[in-house]
């Protein structure tokens, strides 16, 4: 390959595993923004 994947996911469950972890992370995101936001005003 000429450009390999720094992490190789092997099999189903791996590939499952990391698609739930990225996928909560935006909602962790704006969780965490909406915190931030709230002490920048105060």
């Amino acid at each position: 390959m000429a450009e390999p994947p720094l992490r190789l996911a092997v099999g189903a469950d791996a590939i499952d595993g990391i698609r739930a972890a990225l996928e909560s992370r935006p909602a962790a995101l704006e969780k965490s923004a909406q915190c931030g936001r709230l002490a920048q005003q105060h």
